[in-house]
């Protein structure tokens, strides 16, 4: 079973449809399950960024999600709600996600024995994509590394025990 959040909009319910075009297993999770229309067999259920609860529900069981965010600085803590409960849903388990300050996570990836120029490289890079601008898919990550690009859900999947581990 994938889960699509989004379900309804432009991005969402193309994804919706391809997969049920295939058969495959969906679940599309929108705010108005009522007035939301899907292929045949597509599972639709309601689910609110808002509402971890009811977006803990609507991961329950899944094999992969596709997560479409809101996009836009003014949606972080929606984006960050909607990791938080699918990486919930894959450990069994609450959690919560923060927002690291820059001058912290710096600070941190120094202590941690990263170089300056490594550390202002990568927070170069989350401002690229915070201000939106990978927003363009490529064949790149195929060419280059002569497989497909990993999927959120199986990043979490291979990287579960990090998670799980207390501090």
């Amino acid at each position: 079973m994938i889960v699509i959040t989004g379900a309804t909009g432009t991005i969402g319910s193309e994804v919706v449809r391809l997969l049920a075009a295939r058969g495959v297993p969906v679940r599309a999770v929108t705010r108005d399950p009522e007035r939301a229309r899907m292929p045949a067999g597509v599972e639709v259920v309601r689910g609110d960024y808002t509402d971890t609860a009811s977006m803990a529900a609507a991961f329950a069981g899944a094999e992969a999600a596709f997560l479409v965010g809101l996009l836009g600085p003014e949606f972080i803590e929606l984006d960050q709600a909607l990791v938080a409960a699918a990486l919930a849903a894959a450990l069994g388990r609450p959690l919560e996600v923060f927002d690291v300050p820059e001058d912290l996570a710096r600070e941190h990836m120094l202590a941690a024995g990263m170089s300056a120029e490594f550390a202002d490289g990568s927070l170069a890079g989350q401002a690229y994509v915070r201000a939106g601008r990978n927003a363009v898919v490529t064949g790149d990550v195929r060419q280059v590394l002569g497989r497909p690009a990993r999927t959120y859900a199986d990043w979490v999947r291979d990287h579960l025990a990090l998670f799980a581990q207390q501090s």
